[in-house]
């Protein structure tokens, strides 16, 4: 019987490339832009808008959290019973999420049901009455999450790393207890003033039907005020290389987040730079997978990711090893980092990376919620508006030389930070 796995990549036709949609940007009345993405056979419409923080928001992680947690539940004229109610009569729902830049905020519905729908999403961001009530049980809730999560070693890292990462920029966020216990409700109405009530969001439609624009601009309006957007955070500089531990005795593993410079202004740094990554660490079919964990068996996964902000960018490996493996994973590692410093990838190799990111390419973009969060996400990054088609056609002109020069550049053991709990 014949292997019916394949020995090497298969060749890919690009005139078969993806359908890369774009948003288009139109103007209200009032001159504000919206970002849409007009109707497709997909019944599903998603709006979206995007608060971004300024400088003193940036670096107060449990106002913003408790904040988010509260939007809707209960409104001037609702209880959260009857405001969740009256939002599954429309078949809609809605995604709130905070991180170190911004605040979204993602209703999701049938786009036949987008005029009953929108009118409970501008009563969840602009009459939300932050109940003392719910207020007391959020934060309750998130001291005992976060006593529990101070008992794992990847929580212990990340706090490590990142606290050493934004030291003394607006990015940088005190996750002390003391911070969290002092937390009160008029932070997080001050929290709510600022970052939402006072300002103009940026907003993405996706999937919309033509005869619902008029509706949405009304929407739009309805949640614009005057007020000028946020203006945009100092660019952020890595910092030294330093190896950070936090002592955590009993435990059987340890947690490894080791991180490096990346591509901040050169679209064409950036996507040699990805493509590297991926090729060193972004996969299941990896050199760190390959070396660390199934020859090694040091772990059971390891993953290296870019990390990209408006304001930061940087590379990140997580892994979880055997509690008295770090020195012997953080030498494979810087193995395999010189390794492609020095030694042009192989045809093979670049053949099957090529095939996996076009593979995860075509993946993000299907159907309209997840071209809707691609777009949004590149968008919000300052991303060119083709950038879609210059990263594809990237995937098949990149050469293992320019993969060896970006590894050379930003794989230097010499940069890295190194952060572990255990």
């Amino acid at each position: 019987m014949p292997n019916p796995f394949p020995s090497s990549s298969p060749a890919i036709d690009l005139s078969q490339a993806p359908d890369f949609p774009v948003f288009q940007t139109l103007l209200l009345p009032n001159g504000k832009p919206w970002h849409v993405l007009l109707h497709s056979q997909n019944p599903l419409a998603k709006i979206s808008l995007r608060y971004d923080l300024d400088a003193h928001w940036t670096g107060q992680p449990f106002p913003l959290n408790t904040l988010v947690q509260l939007l809707g539940e209960g409104t001037k004229t609702k209880t959260a019973q009857e405001w969740n109610a009256d939002l599954d009569r429309c078949g809609a729902f809605v995604q709130k999420s905070a991180n170190r830049e911004s605040l979204t905020f993602s209703l999701i519905c049938r786009s036949q049901n987008l005029e009953k729908a929108l009118p409970l999403f501008r009563e969840m961001l602009l009459e939300s009455i932050l109940s003392p009530e719910e207020f007391s049980m959020q934060k309750e809730l998130q001291i005992s999450d976060f006593m529990q999560e101070s008992e794992q070693v990847s929580e212990q890292a990340r706090r490590l790393s990142s606290g050493y990462l934004f030291q003394n920029h607006p990015l940088f966020q005190d996750e002390r207890l003391e911070i969290l216990e002092d937390l009160s409700l008029e932070d997080v109405h001050e929290a709510y003033k600022h970052c939402i009530l006072s300002q103009s969001p940026t907003a993405y439609a996706s999937g919309i039907l033509l005869e619902s624009q008029a509706i949405l601009e009304d929407f739009l309006a309805a949640v614009s005020p005057s007020a000028p957007s946020t203006s945009a955070l100092p660019h952020w500089q890595i910092p030294e290389k330093k190896e950070l531990h936090h002592s955590m005795p009993g435990k059987s593993q340890q947690a490894l987040r080791v991180v490096g410079p990346a591509p901040f202004s050169s679209l064409q740094e950036e996507l040699d730079f990805r493509f590297m990554l991926v090729l060193w660490g972004g996969y299941f079919g990896s050199r760190l997978m390959k070396n660390i964990r199934e020859e090694k068996g040091f772990t059971y996964g390891i993953s290296a990711s870019p990390m990209r902000l408006t304001s930061a960018s940087y590379w990140m490996v997580n892994t979880q090893i055997n509690g008295d493996k770090k020195n012997e994973t953080l030498h494979e590692m810087r193995f395999e980092a010189e390794r492609l410093i020095i030694q042009a990838a192989s045809k093979q190799e670049m053949e099957t990376v090529r095939n996996y990111l076009a593979g995860s390419l075509a993946r993000s973009l299907d159907g309209v919620l997840n071209r809707h969060d691609r777009l949004m996400t590149l968008h919000g990054l300052g991303m060119p508006a083709d950038y879609l088609t210059l990263y594809h056609q990237h995937l098949f002109s990149v050469n293992a030389d320019q993969v060896r020069r970006s590894a050379e550049r930003y794989l230097n053991p010499e940069t890295w930070i190194c952060a572990s709990a255990g």
